[in-house]
């Protein structure tokens, strides 16, 4: 793992078949997943590592905001907090809570408990996300785990299991019916693909992935391209070929939750 990480609060998790995870307190953010020997996750060269921005790569928490659709910053402000460390009698798991504080209520006047599960598997990767309003009255949230998946070729890439799917292409603006067994990946991309239900199987030249969700309605996919990659700091010179986002994510609709209610997302990687 990269030491410019190394002071952000970095947990480990590890099994016999050689299988590791690292987590950081900062953002509650899974940094890195190796398996089957190699690393499944990408994480930027130049990822900014000063606990203060966002980190590029591995697998983000956007909450409680996707995007930019609200008047919050960006995929709002859980991947910029420190998260606490909760015990975990499972060796396998790392439990990390984040609430709200002078800062966030400052931001987003909402009372709540963000729990992050993540559990290694031998071959698999499970990261649960819970929302629960802890406050007296109703929200409602968007959000995202914004999974990098590392690859060996983008142009070499396929992601099945989107086709007969409703889409929307936020680069273009458009809403269609995904007629691809495949999206094309040979140009930039950024679109939601609603009512997910089924899993999704990335297979590049090395590996076949498969993602489950649960919970979350949408799967985002996500890659810049090397035109706007070039243009963004934190993403090394040709390193857009080296990943795809896919992202389990709650955007059409958002949740709402009365005073006391809880919700549960979830993604699985599985190396198969």
């Amino acid at each position: 793992m990269d030491s410019r990480f190394d002071h952000l609060g970095l947990l480990v998790r590890e099994l016999a078949d050689g299988s590791r995870v690292v987590v950081s307190r900062f953002g509650g953010h899974v940094l890195s997943w190796f398996a089957g020997g190699r690393e499944r996750l990408y994480l930027s060269r130049n990822a900014i590592a000063d606990g203060c921005q966002p980190i590029r790569g591995g697998v983000p928490v956007c909450f409680p905001q996707f995007s930019s659709r609200g008047t919050l910053a960006k995929h709002g402000f859980a991947r910029t907090r420190v998260w606490s460390e909760v015990p975990s009698a499972a060796a396998d798991t790392i439990h990390l809570r984040l609430v709200e504080d002078a800062e966030s209520l400052r931001l987003w006047p909402r009372h709540f408990a963000l729990d992050l599960h993540v559990r290694l598997h031998p071959q698999a990767l499970d990261v649960e996300l819970a929302v629960c309003n802890t406050g007296g009255d109703p929200w409602s949230v968007t959000g995202a785990l914004h999974t990098y998946i590392r690859i060996e070729d983008l142009h070499a890439t396929r992601l099945l299991g989107l086709e007969g799917l409703r889409v929307e292409d936020m680069l273009c603006r458009t809403f269609t019916t995904s007629l691809r067994d495949s999206p094309d990946l040979s140009h930039p991309i950024d679109s939601v693909y609603h009512d997910v239900t089924g899993p999704l199987e990335l297979r590049d030249l090395r590996q076949c992935v498969r993602i489950e969700q649960s919970g979350f309605a949408d799967a985002v996919v996500w890659n810049p391209g090397e035109v706007a990659a070039a243009r963004i700091a934190d993403i090394g010179p040709g390193e857009e070929r080296e990943f795809l986002c896919v992202e389990a994510a709650q955007v059409q609709s958002p949740v709402l939750l009365e005073a006391g209610q809880s919700w549960l997302g979830r993604q699985v990687l599985r190396i198969s």
